[in-house]
């Protein structure tokens, strides 16, 4: 069956009913959400339902606040990885004012039981919902009493620090702490852009770069980074590479902040096709050099560490 105007469904338009839905906003599908969806699998199992994710667009925190949000995943990406942790797709929610006003009562009996035949629900523990956030787990289980549905609040997944979250992990990357966020998400922090044309200074001293145009998606603090690439000319697999990304205080050419990525061992023409940069370790902060010999032997440097850091699992 198709799903409402007010839903989007990735990869496919139709939906199969009954449903089992884990709920959330599942930027990075990290470890915690990860959690999350192997229950809604489980729980499909044992009622004969078809396990989806659902989510909301735009983030509800940018529509309530005003304010924007920088995400960890794209929309397109998010589905790619929740049908990789076992479900069938990523529902998605358009969220605006109008529906930030539905009473939690109206949230459950209108979007998951009328609108998606919910036989399951699997939400984490901190879980909130309906106008004013009005709505908690004891809620949905009223609820889901009242209709038939089975209700289960995973509990948080913790490290060491605390709570593994989506926005715990953006201030890492922000920090340009990109173990720490690979550890949160269970893989590396990635983000793909198209690669543009740059000015070519980097042929010109030994070490010629990808251009990576920035997208919504968060990029880590200014500084060198060793990371596994892929790009189609570049052939299957992961390829290492150094990325530095600032504003080339050295060659001062006055672009802004720009994301470069050094392929080891390739001489591929790369522009106009889409690089997927996954960041394995931060190497070093960007630095202003008083010569291009300085600079080439610093980069020199970056590659050997790269190596000895991110050679393992790379083509």
């Amino acid at each position: 069956m198709s799903v409402p105007p007010s839903l989007l469904a990735l990869p496919s338009a139709a939906v199969v009913r009954p449903t089992v839905l884990a709920i959330g906003n599942f930027d990075g599908v990290h470890r915690g959400h990860q959690a999350l969806l192997a229950e809604a699998v489980r729980m499909a199992r044992d009622l004969g339902a078809t396990p989806y994710a659902l989510t909301f667009d735009p983030h509800p925190v940018a529509v309530l606040t005003g304010k924007a949000v920088t995400l960890l995943t794209t929309l397109e990406r998010r589905a790619e990885l929740v049908v990789a942790a076992g479900v069938r797709g990523l529902l998605v929610q358009r969220f605006d004012h109008a529906f930030s006003k539905l009473s939690p009562e109206a949230f459950f009996e209108e979007l998951l039981v009328g609108d998606l035949a919910a036989a399951g629900v699997v939400v984490g523990a901190d879980f909130r919902f309906g106008q004013g956030r009005a709505g908690d787990g004891a809620t949905l289980e009223r609820l889901g009493a009242a209709h038939g549905v089975r209700v289960h609040a995973v509990r948080m997944v913790e490290d060491d620090s605390g709570p593994v979250g989506s926005r715990r992990i953006r201030q890492a990357i922000a920090e340009g702490d990109v173990q720490t966020a690979r550890e949160l998400l269970g893989r590396p922090h990635a983000f793909a852009g198209l690669v543009e044309r740059g000015q070519q200074r980097g042929r010109t001293i030994g070490f010629p770069t990808a251009n990576v145009a920035l997208g919504a998606v968060q990029v880590p603090a200014k500084g060198v980074y060793a990371a596994h690439v892929s790009c189609g000319p570049l052939g299957p697999g992961r390829h290492l590479a150094v990325v530095n990304i600032g504003e080339r205080p050295t060659l001062n050419d006055g672009r802004g902040l720009t994301v470069e990525a050094h392929v080891l061992g390739a001489n591929a023409d790369l522009y106009g096709h889409v690089m997927e940069v996954a960041f394995v370790a931060r190497l070093r902060d960007e630095q202003r050099f008083s010569s291009l010999s300085e600079l080439q032997a610093a980069i020199a440097a970056d590659c050997a560490a790269a190596r000895t850091l991110g050679g393992e699992g790379a083509s």
